[in-house]
């Protein structure tokens, strides 16, 4: 069976526009549970990417590992980017999606918040 990557990268998108609507929801006091803190609860590993500057290093990026071991897929905030990849197939998909961007800019701010 050969996995469709793209399909998976699409579903992803699907998922953090489904997370920006159930946030906003439970900043109008709709939802009990805040949707971001259950998002990370399922994460397995966050990397920051940097650049060096002139008075020191600045986070520019983080990339969230969504899954491993069949298929990998990670979350790369600073370029709006879902990379899915599977014994040597791999596709990048270009978040373009309002709503899922903004999702994507809400992970960013939160992890920016821990790890600054």
């Amino acid at each position: 069976m050969k996995l469709n990557l793209k399909e998976i990268a699409m579903q992803v998108e699907k998922e953090l526009k489904e997370l920006a609507k159930l946030t906003e929801a439970y900043h109008n006091g709709e939802l009990d549970e805040d949707p971001l803190e259950e998002f990370f609860d399922r994460i397995l590993d966050i990397s920051r990417v940097q650049q060096l500057l002139i008075d020191g290093w600045e986070t520019i990026s983080y990339e969230v590992c969504l899954a491993w071991g069949g298929p990998g897929i990670w979350l790369e905030t600073g370029s709006y980017t879902i990379r899915v990849a599977w014994w040597g197939d791999y596709v990048e998909w270009h978040v373009y999606d309002p709503d899922a961007r903004e999702a994507i800019d809400m992970i960013h701010d939160y992890l920016h918040e821990i790890y600054g």
